[in-house]
């Protein structure tokens, strides 16, 4: 696979725009539906230009853990931050909101379903992740 200099440069400033994209979709979409899921896909896609620009030797050095840990550990935030509610008398999947005073930004509020969100993003961007990998894994 021949790499391209000019695509590795660009994605080299590519990166940390999508990132901060996905952050922003993350944490301002939380009230309306998709955040976490949109996200997800953006990060998805970021690993697709990796694989692109450096091929699978470079998507494998940016990721620090396998995908499917990924999927296994947003699966579990999500259905944790879904059932907690319950064993404090409140609904399944319900929501608090919580106010926390940071310096710089003043006060802050951290709904509970920017968990879930959190954890939805790690399932979309690790379960593509998989997927990229298993389609491009050389057979036997």
């Amino acid at each position: 696979m021949k790499r391209s200099v000019i695509f590795d440069v660009a994605l080299r400033g590519l990166a940390p725009i999508l990132s901060l994209l996905a952050l922003f979709l993350l944490v301002s979409a939380h009230n309306a539906p998709g955040g976490g899921f949109v996200s997800g896909l953006v990060v998805a896609g970021l690993f697709s230009l990796f694989y692109v620009a450096q091929g699978r030797a470079g998507l494998m050095r940016i990721q620090f853990v396998r995908p499917v840990l990924l999927v296994g550990v947003g699966f579990g935030v999500a259905v944790i931050s879904g059932i907690v509610p319950v064993f404090f008398g409140g609904d399944l999947l319900g929501q608090e909101i919580f106010t926390v005073a940071i310096p710089f930004f003043g006060q802050v509020k951290f709904p509970t379903s920017l968990v879930f969100d959190t954890g939805i993003l790690l399932v979309v961007a690790g379960s593509v992740n998989e997927a990229l990998l298993a389609l491009t894994s050389r057979g036997p």
